[in-house]
């Protein structure tokens, strides 16, 4: 009888070695598509605040601030709509100095940055979840979960290219 409950034991340790193993195999996977579409696209999200940051740091309101020919290029988003009152910039001010620390890096410099302060939110997001679990069990199963999860992010993004400075 124990060496049935050992076998099962053993079998049901092999199964979760194998989903973790594949959890942190996607999870690489992850990370190498996601440095490959920060090092292709643009990152529409980054950018307004980017600008938005150095907008600031030079006395210029941010969020009514409009490009135009003669303006330096780091002020420009190509995604803001000139015919509209307000910019694109969708932060609060708290934000951009958190981003202006940062805003005098050329810009591929602060996506990747950028990149590498998210996946370190989510991997010790991840961890403090783990050692937080009180069981072996559980503790595996948000590991599993956790490392799962950029399965809902990879390959989501495609953007159109736009070079940026």
């Amino acid at each position: 009888m124990l060496n049935k409950i050992e076998t099962i034991f053993k079998a049901k340790n092999q199964v979760l070695i194998l989903v973790f193993l594949s959890a942190i195999a996607i999870t690489i996977l992850a990370f190498i598509f996601d440095l490959r579409n920060t090092l292709t696209y643009p990152g529409t999200d980054l950018r307004n605040r980017v600008v938005g940051a150095r907008l600031m740091l030079e006395g210029i309101d941010p969020y009514f601030f409009k490009w135009h020919t003669g303006l330096p290029e780091t002020f420009y988003d190509p995604l803001d709509i000139p015919s509209e009152a307000l910019s694109k910039l969708s932060v609060p001010p708290t934000v951009l100095v958190l981003h202006s620390t940062i805003a005098k890096l050329p810009y591929l410099q602060q996506k990747i940055l950028w990149l590498i302060v998210q996946w370190g939110a989510f991997i010790g997001t991840v961890s403090i979840f783990i050692k937080g679990s009180d069981s072996k069990i559980k503790a595996s199963a948000v590991a599993i979960v956790g490392f799962f999860l950029p399965i809902a992010f990879f390959g989501v993004f495609i953007s159109t290219q736009v070079k940026y400075i």
